[in-house]
């Protein structure tokens, strides 16, 4: 213990470590449930997705496909916007860790803060951003996809009866 203590890494270091591996834990633990309770359970992913089918075999019926393309552009106008908000979140991020100084003096007035060091400051925003980077990529890869479904959905064929 003597060591630990002499090399800087105190109870804090290891709640802070313990957290963050809770954290990541969680992460991985609840996306591979969802995934695996997903097939055999009823959920809203399993539901949307037998209406898209269902909406895909609508469209193919209908010669104007305005409102086909109506929903799209409004499915991808809100995913547009989370990923603006993400971009808006790490400039704060940034700006922040700019001014990391003032943010731990700042923080350190408060009562019932934890004292932190500048390290420990930077390296839990350093995580955060890492968040934000990883939400911007998915919510971008979403808007790329959304516009391969419009292209999809204006190439589509028109189903007639007498061609089959």
């Amino acid at each position: 213990m003597e060591l630990l203590v002499l090399i800087g890494l105190d109870q804090v270091y290891w709640l802070n470590l313990l957290a963050l591996l809770w954290f990541l834990i969680s992460i991985n633990g609840y996306s591979r449930y969802a995934r695996l309770k997903a097939k055999t359970t009823p959920c809203l992913a399993n539901v949307l997705h037998l209406y898209r089918i269902d909406w895909m075999r609508q469209l193919l019926q209908r010669e104007a496909r305005v409102a086909d393309m109506a929903a799209i552009a409004n499915l991808e106008r809100s995913v547009a916007f989370f990923a603006s908000s993400t971009l808006i979140l790490l400039a704060g991020l940034l700006t922040v860790f700019s001014a990391s100084e003032q943010a731990v003096n700042l923080l350190s007035e408060l009562p019932m803060v934890i004292e932190t060091s500048r390290m420990e400051w930077e390296l839990k925003l350093l995580v955060l951003t890492g968040l934000f980077i990883y939400a911007f990529f998915k919510f971008t890869w979403s808007l790329r996809q959304y516009g391969f479904a419009s292209v999809l959905i204006g190439s589509a064929p028109v189903y007639s009866a007498s061609a089959v």
